[in-house]
């Protein structure tokens, strides 16, 4: 599966009638091998490599992180799995909607900036969320 290309993966998927949990394993396997350089690159920006890896499935990342080719892929894989998966804002949409934020999806992406903020180590109390929080708002208001 790691040397398919989509479609030859999704022939495979057809003719195997494989189900959905099983299909998804397939096409994120292929996904991951065609990631693996992005992934290297990645592995120095937490936020970028969740933005790469939250799409795909477990399982997948698991296989990949033991038979992955290239280590530092493998190794960024490994922790998006033990931590970076986990990590959210302290900030919920309640607390910036009391900031001024708008319903909608500006909360929702403020709420993502504030994640990549956390992430990326620029966020690491809830006063730097509120912080950040209320210069996104200030800024959005100019």
């Amino acid at each position: 599966v790691c040397g398919m290309t989509p479609g030859e993966g999704e022939e495979v998927i057809r003719r195997l009638r494989l189900a959905r949990r099983q299909a998804g394993l397939v096409r994120d396997t292929i996904e991951l091998r065609r990631l693996e350089s992005a992934l290297s690159a990645a592995a120095r920006c937490p936020s970028r490599l969740v933005g790469l890896l939250e799409p795909l499935g477990e399982a997948a990342l698991a296989a990949w992180a033991k038979i992955g080719n290239n280590p530092t892929a493998a190794a960024a894989i490994r922790r998006y799995l033990a931590e970076l998966r986990y990590v959210r804002p302290a900030l919920r949409g309640g607390d910036l909607l009391a900031m001024g934020a708008v319903p909608g999806p500006v909360l929702g992406a403020l709420l993502a900036q504030l994640r990549a903020a956390r992430l990326d180590g620029l966020a690491q109390s809830v006063d730097d969320e509120r912080r950040l929080a209320a210069e996104w708002l200030n800024g959005a208001a100019d």
